[in-house]
Protein backbone atom coordinates (compact mmCIF):
# COMPACT_ATOMS: atom_id res chain seq x y z
CA UNK A 1 0.00 0.00 0.00
CA UNK A 2 1.51 3.46 -0.98
CA UNK A 3 -0.11 7.06 -0.23
CA UNK A 4 0.63 10.24 0.10
CA UNK A 5 -1.42 13.42 1.90
CA UNK A 6 -0.78 16.97 1.30
CA UNK A 7 -1.88 19.65 4.26
CA UNK A 8 -2.60 23.33 3.97
CA UNK A 9 -3.03 24.76 7.56
CA UNK A 10 -3.47 28.60 9.08
CA UNK A 11 -2.14 29.61 12.10
CA UNK A 12 -3.04 32.31 14.15
CA UNK A 13 0.41 33.05 15.42
CA UNK A 14 -1.14 35.71 18.09
CA UNK A 15 -3.44 33.25 19.60
CA UNK A 16 -1.93 29.93 18.41
CA UNK A 17 -4.85 28.89 17.11
CA UNK A 18 -5.14 26.78 14.16
CA UNK A 19 -7.92 25.24 11.19
CA UNK A 20 -6.93 22.61 8.99
CA UNK A 21 -8.29 24.41 5.73
CA UNK A 22 -7.81 21.28 2.87
CA UNK A 23 -6.05 17.81 2.66
CA UNK A 24 -5.70 15.87 -0.58
CA UNK A 25 -4.66 12.95 -0.70
CA UNK A 26 -4.16 9.80 -2.98
CA UNK A 27 -4.19 6.87 -2.19
CA UNK A 28 -3.47 3.15 -3.78
CA UNK A 29 -5.52 0.26 -2.75
CA UNK A 30 -5.25 -1.89 -5.45
CA UNK A 31 -8.31 -2.82 -7.29
CA UNK A 32 -11.20 -1.57 -4.76
CA UNK A 33 -13.98 -3.97 -4.07
CA UNK A 34 -16.48 -0.95 -2.73
CA UNK A 35 -15.15 2.62 -3.83
CA UNK A 36 -17.91 4.39 -0.91
CA UNK A 37 -16.48 2.36 1.70
CA UNK A 38 -12.88 2.62 0.75
CA UNK A 39 -13.09 6.93 0.99
CA UNK A 40 -14.30 5.88 4.30
CA UNK A 41 -11.96 3.90 5.38
CA UNK A 42 -9.35 6.59 4.32
CA UNK A 43 -11.26 9.70 5.92
CA UNK A 44 -12.13 7.80 9.00
CA UNK A 45 -8.13 6.63 9.13
CA UNK A 46 -7.17 10.43 8.22
CA UNK A 47 -9.32 11.74 11.25
CA UNK A 48 -7.64 9.32 13.40
CA UNK A 49 -4.24 10.23 12.48
CA UNK A 50 -4.88 14.25 12.42
CA UNK A 51 -6.89 13.77 16.03
CA UNK A 52 -3.58 11.59 17.26
CA UNK A 53 -1.15 13.98 16.11
CA UNK A 54 -3.14 17.58 17.05
CA UNK A 55 -5.21 16.74 20.14
CA UNK A 56 -5.28 13.63 22.08
CA UNK A 57 -2.50 14.47 24.57
CA UNK A 58 -2.53 11.52 27.19
CA UNK A 59 -1.63 12.61 30.21
CA UNK A 60 -0.57 10.86 33.77
CA UNK A 61 -0.03 11.01 37.12
CA UNK A 62 3.13 9.91 38.83
CA UNK A 63 1.69 6.85 40.06
CA UNK A 64 0.92 6.06 36.35
CA UNK A 65 -2.43 6.29 36.08
CA UNK A 66 -4.68 7.61 33.63
CA UNK A 67 -5.84 11.12 34.26
CA UNK A 68 -7.14 11.66 30.08
CA UNK A 69 -9.82 9.14 30.85
CA UNK A 70 -13.15 10.45 29.83
CA UNK A 71 -14.09 12.72 27.11
CA UNK A 72 -14.42 15.66 29.96
CA UNK A 73 -10.29 15.08 29.82
CA UNK A 74 -9.13 13.56 26.44
CA UNK A 75 -10.47 15.57 23.33
CA UNK A 76 -11.35 13.36 20.28
CA UNK A 77 -11.81 14.29 16.92
CA UNK A 78 -15.20 14.96 15.80
CA UNK A 79 -17.29 16.18 12.51
CA UNK A 80 -16.23 19.85 13.26
CA UNK A 81 -12.62 19.17 13.42
CA UNK A 82 -12.42 17.73 9.46
CA UNK A 83 -11.38 20.31 7.17
CA UNK A 84 -14.22 21.31 4.89
CA UNK A 85 -12.06 20.75 1.68
CA UNK A 86 -10.89 16.71 1.81
CA UNK A 87 -10.01 15.37 -1.45
CA UNK A 88 -9.55 11.59 -1.80
CA UNK A 89 -8.16 10.21 -5.27
CA UNK A 90 -7.20 6.17 -5.40
CA UNK A 91 -4.57 5.67 -7.74
CA UNK A 92 -5.67 3.74 -11.05
CA UNK A 93 -6.77 0.01 -10.03
CA UNK A 94 -3.63 -2.21 -10.06
CA UNK A 95 -4.40 -5.89 -8.84
CA UNK A 96 -3.20 -6.88 -6.13
CA UNK A 97 -2.26 -10.82 -6.64
CA UNK A 98 -2.17 -11.52 -2.73
CA UNK A 99 -5.46 -9.29 -1.41
CA UNK A 100 -8.92 -10.20 -1.59
CA UNK A 101 -10.35 -9.90 -5.25
CA UNK A 102 -6.88 -7.52 -6.20
CA UNK A 103 -7.43 -4.79 -3.31
CA UNK A 104 -4.60 -3.88 -1.07
CA UNK A 105 -4.69 -2.80 2.81
CA UNK A 106 -7.26 0.41 3.30
CA UNK A 107 -8.45 -0.04 6.87
CA UNK A 108 -5.05 1.16 9.34
CA UNK A 109 -2.82 2.56 6.60
CA UNK A 110 -4.62 5.91 6.42
CA UNK A 111 -4.13 6.76 9.82
CA UNK A 112 -0.32 7.63 9.00
CA UNK A 113 -1.52 10.76 6.55
CA UNK A 114 -2.64 12.31 9.55
CA UNK A 115 1.22 12.74 10.72
CA UNK A 116 1.03 15.07 7.81
CA UNK A 117 -0.77 17.94 9.84
CA UNK A 118 1.70 17.98 12.54
CA UNK A 119 4.56 18.52 10.45
CA UNK A 120 2.34 21.45 8.71
CA UNK A 121 1.99 22.63 11.63
CA UNK A 122 5.77 23.10 12.39
CA UNK A 123 6.20 24.52 8.87
CA UNK A 124 3.87 27.39 9.72
CA UNK A 125 6.08 27.54 13.27
CA UNK A 126 9.21 28.04 11.35
CA UNK A 127 7.76 30.25 8.56
CA UNK A 128 6.89 32.57 11.79
CA UNK A 129 10.07 32.10 13.73
CA UNK A 130 13.05 30.99 11.22
CA UNK A 131 15.68 28.75 13.36
CA UNK A 132 13.33 28.16 16.02
CA UNK A 133 14.36 24.84 17.35
CA UNK A 134 11.26 22.23 17.80
CA UNK A 135 10.98 19.40 19.38
CA UNK A 136 9.09 16.42 18.13
CA UNK A 137 6.48 16.75 20.89
CA UNK A 138 3.23 15.13 19.75
CA UNK A 139 0.37 15.75 19.37
CA UNK A 140 0.38 19.75 18.66
CA UNK A 141 -1.68 21.20 21.10
CA UNK A 142 -2.56 24.38 20.36
CA UNK A 143 -0.97 24.90 23.70
CA UNK A 144 1.96 23.37 22.53
CA UNK A 145 2.02 25.44 18.95
CA UNK A 146 1.54 29.06 21.48
CA UNK A 147 4.52 28.63 23.06
CA UNK A 148 6.44 27.42 20.11
CA UNK A 149 5.81 30.56 18.34
CA UNK A 150 6.73 32.72 21.12
CA UNK A 151 9.40 30.53 23.04
CA UNK A 152 12.40 33.07 24.10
Amino acid sequence: MYGSAVFEVTVDCLRGTYAVDQVKIVHDLGRTINPTVDRGQVEGGLAQGMGWMTMEDLQWDADGRCLSHALSTYKAPDVYFMPDDMAVQFLEPEDNPYGPLGAKAVGEPPLMYGIGVFFALRNAIKAFRPGAGLTLDAPMTPERLLLALHRG
